[in-house]
């Protein structure tokens, strides 16, 4: 049985801006052993009235965050770990490399807090820092 949820996620992309983005969402909470998954619709970008409909899987040790929509993408963090997939824009595909430096997943009668700290780099370029921080609260 699914359970409703107010997401708020944060993401800072460290590098020549330095830029944060914020998004909150109202979506679904589900658990099904040994993962919790949650969905939730969002604006591609503050521009386009364009959705994507994100899912957010995890468990005390891992993280996996799909996009499907205009942009379609699979970053998967664990810590220590890295990831190898494709960002698929309409602009054309990127190859994309996860380094998780640090994963930390915290959950209480409230919801769920989930930090990480990660170097990701597109096609050649070299990696840059980001870090993810997601709020998950139980309406």
């Amino acid at each position: 049985m699914s359970t409703e949820v107010k997401i708020k996620v944060t993401g800072l992309q460290e590098g020549t801006t330095d830029e944060e983005i914020t998004t909150e969402a109202v979506g679904t909470m589900l658990y099904k052993e040994p993962y919790y998954y949650v969905s939730y619709e969002e604006n591609i970008d503050r521009e386009s009235n364009t959705k994507s409909k994100t899912v957010l899987r995890f468990s005390d040790c891992e993280l996996r965050v799909t996009r499907k929509g205009e942009v379609e993408s699979v970053l998967e963090f664990s810590e220590g770990g890295i990831h190898n997939s494709i960002y698929m824009t309409a602009f054309g595909n990127f190859d994309v490399e996860v380094r998780t430096d640090r994963l930390t997943i915290k959950q209480n009668e409230k919801g769920a807090v989930l930090e990480v700290d990660y170097h990701i780099g597109l096609n050649a370029m070299p990696p840059a820092p980001g870090k993810l921080y997601i709020q998950i609260y139980f309406t």
